[in-house]
């Protein structure tokens, strides 16, 4: 695809797609996930890095597995259809499970650093495929894009029969989780390390059986 990289040995490489160092923000963080994206030059890659991630999932021994994607973030550097991203993954997952026999679930991603416009057409092309999708998640710059902004895409969503996820008191505190409760009716949780600061909060979500999806030291810098 004619794509730059900004270096092309791994160790010259790895600052930019890896944390090797405290990062000033949840966004600066999540920068480092720009090239894994970048190089997805048309829907045939998105095809391909589907079916290779449930490969993969064989190859390390995981009986069954969860695919997040965003569509619009993936879509976004080559401008790529976002609906045509959405079938591409599903296709590459089917066609993974079909050849290696891991159970594979997929949960589409609303990238909130782009807006809710964006989150709108992600939602649309997510939709379109909901009988191959179980979630839908909420994602990216939780201080600039509040939850309170898509709590009606969260009722579509609800409406469909999907679950809802939602990345919350990463960047913001134990309030957004309250929040993505309450107002967008999560399930489960991405992260939620600040709950931790709200006891009550905490209790709720252990008598409730809403789970934090959470790598015990994936937070940590």
């Amino acid at each position: 695809f004619g794509i730059a990289l900004p270096a092309y040995d791994i160790e010259s490489l790895t600052p930019h797609v890896q944390i090797v160092e405290a990062e000033p923000s949840l966004v600066a963080f999540l920068s480092k996930l720009d090239w894994g994206v970048a190089v997805l030059g048309d829907l045939d890659a998105c095809r391909r890095v589907a079916y290779e991630n449930v490969e993969d999932a064989l190859n390390a021994q995981i009986d069954y597995a969860e695919l997040r994607f965003s569509p619009y973030y993936m879509a976004m550097k080559h401008k790529l259809p976002v609906a045509g991203v959405v079938e591409a993954v599903v296709d590459g997952v089917q066609a993974g499970m079909r050849d290696f026999g891991i159970k594979t679930n997929l949960i589409g991603i609303m990238s909130r650093t782009f807006g809710t416009d964006a989150c709108q057409q992600e939602l649309d092309a997510i939709l379109s495929q909901k009988d191959h999708i179980v979630a839908v998640d909420l994602a990216g710059d939780e201080l600039g894009q509040p939850g309170d902004r898509f709590v009606s895409h969260f009722k579509q969503v609800r409406d469909a029969g999907l679950n809802v996820t939602v990345h919350a008191a990463e960047a913001a505190g134990a309030e957004s989780t309250w929040q993505a409760i309450q107002e967008l009716g999560a399930t489960r949780i991405g992260h939620g390390v600040k709950a931790i600061h709200d006891p009550k909060l905490m209790d709720y979500l252990a008598e409730n059986r809403i789970g934090i999806e959470s790598c015990l030291t994936s937070n940590f810098q």
